[in-house]
């Protein structure tokens, strides 16, 4: 019997003469020679590169939401309220079906949008403050 040449797949061939199982038979394997493993992105699997990591500097964890990881998306969420103050709301128009904009209401109070050197500013300042957060919650582990 002939099975499955993803690695850790014992299920047996479809049809006499291929080379993948009914779970596998249209996914497609890594492009890297000899890698037994499935391709999610770029024709790689997570060992060869199809994810990337954490924007966070030193951090090998693979991004999730926003380009951080898991921990560090979570930091971002808890400290940006708490650092920056009111969070702004941006909410932009959105066409209904017959192409015409409507103004959309918010609950949250309206604040002043930056110019972008300033937000910037505001981000780096702000990274800065969760990186050396980490850092030292860390240190004292």
């Amino acid at each position: 019997m002939v099975t499955c040449i993803f690695y850790d797949c014992h299920n047996p061939v479809v049809q006499h003469g291929r080379s993948k199982c009914i779970v596998h038979h249209s996914r497609t394997p890594c492009s890297t020679p000899k890698c037994r493993n499935q391709a999610y992105a770029r024709g790689r699997c997570v060992r060869h590169g199809a994810r990337k990591y954490c924007l966070m500097e030193g951090c090998m964890h693979y991004r999730r939401t926003g380009g951080y990881c898991a921990r560090h998306t979570k930091a971002l969420r808890a400290n940006f309220s708490l650092a920056s103050g009111p969070r702004m709301v941006v909410v932009p128009p959105r066409p209904q079906k017959n192409g015409v904009v409507r103004e959309q209401w918010t609950t949250s109070p309206r604040t002043p949008v930056l110019s972008l050197d300033a937000e910037w500013t505001v981000l780096e300042e702000f990274l800065n403050e969760v990186n050396f957060a980490l850092l030292t919650t860390d240190e004292q582990r």
